[in-house]
C-alpha cells in the first residue's frame, strides 16, 4: 500500500512524498529530495495536496489562499497579488491654454483649506468667467468629509466639490473632463447623485451639455485616497461628444 503526504512550512516548504509500506524504502516526488525520514522541496515549486504544483517561495510567498493554506505562516505571505500602490496623480496644471481656478493639492502649491468655498460644508463654488477653459485640481487622498457623508449618506461618497455657473439664462455648451476614481454628478441634491424624486446622473470622466446660470455640477469620489486629478471645464461653441472611455 502507498500514501501520499504533504507538509508545508515557513523555513522549509515541503512537498507531496510518496512512501512504499516495505521498510527501509521511500521515495519523493519530483521536485523534493529526501532528507532524513522527510520530502524536502528542492526549489519553489512544490505540490499541494491535490497534486498541483504551487510556486511558492521561501521569501514573500504568494499562493492562493484556501483550505490548504497552512496554519504557521503570515497574512502577508499568503495575499494572491502584490499589494498595488495607489494610481498615479495627474501632473500639475501647466497654466498653459488654460486658467487655474482652484488648487486643492499641496503639491501643486495649493491647499486643502482653500477648496472650503466649494467641498461640502462649504459649496458648490460659483464658476468665474475668466476663460474659455478652467481647471480645478482636486486634492490627493482627500480622506473622508463627514459634511459628504451626511450630504448623500446612501451613495458612500468620501469627498466632494461643487461648481456652480453663474448668473441666468443660457450659458452654452461646456465640456467638463475628470479622470477617476472622481465622478461627475448632475441633476441630484448637491453633492449627491439622488434626490427626493428620483434619481440624479452620475458620469465617468466626461460630460458636454448646454447649460444655464444656475446649474451645478459635483465633482465626488467613494475614495478617501483617491488620487489628484485636474478638473477640466471648458467652454465650447457646440456640444461636444464625450468618447465611450469618458476621455481622460
Amino acid at each position: 500500500m502507498r500514501r501520499t503526504c504533504v507538509a508545508l512550512g515557513v523555513a522549509a516548504w515541503m512537498a507531496a512524498c510518496s512512501s512504499s509500506s516495505a521498510p527501509g524504502t521511500a521515495t519523493c516526488g519530483a521536485g523534493t529530495t529526501l532528507a532524513g525520514s522527510q520530502c524536502v522541496a528542492v526549489d519553489a515549486s512544490v505540490t499541494d495536496s491535490a497534486g498541483t504544483p504551487d510556486t511558492i517561495g521561501n521569501e514573500g510567498a504568494t499562493v492562493e489562499a484556501g483550505a490548504d493554506a497552512p496554519q504557521d505562516v503570515t497574512v502577508d505571505s499568503w495575499r494572491v497579488d502584490a499589494e498595488a500602490g495607489p494610481p498615479a496623480s495627474d501632473a500639475c496644471p501647466s497654466g498653459s491654454g488654460s486658467v487655474t481656478i482652484l488648487d486643492c493639492d499641496p503639491s501643486c502649491a495649493g491647499s486643502l483649506s482653500t477648496c472650503l468655498t466649494a467641498s461640502c460644508g462649504g459649496g458648490p463654488m460659483a464658476l468665474p468667467q475668466n476663460s474659455p477653459v478652467m481647471v480645478v485640481r482636486t486634492p490627493d487622498a482627500p480622506g473622508t468629509d463627514p459634511a459628504c457623508t451626511a450630504a448623500c449618506a446612501a451613495s458612500g461618497y468620501a469627498y466632494g466639490l461643487g461648481f456652480t455657473f453663474p448668473g441666468i439664462g443660457p450659458v452654452g455648451a461646456v465640456l467638463i473632463t475628470v479622470g477617476p476614481p472622481w465622478e461627475i454628478v448632475i441633476g441630484g441634491d448637491p453633492y449627491c447623485d439622488y434626490y427626493d424624486a428620483g434619481q440624479g446622473s452620475v458620469t465617468q470622466g466626461c460630460v458636454s451639455a448646454d447649460w444655464q446660470g444656475g446649474d451645478s455640477f459635483f465633482i465626488m469620489t467613494k475614495d478617501p485616497n483617491a488620487a489628484a486629478r485636474n478638473i477640466t471645464i471648458s467652454f465650447t461653441s457646440t456640444l461636444q461628444v464625450c468618447p465611450p472611455d469618458g476621455g481622460v
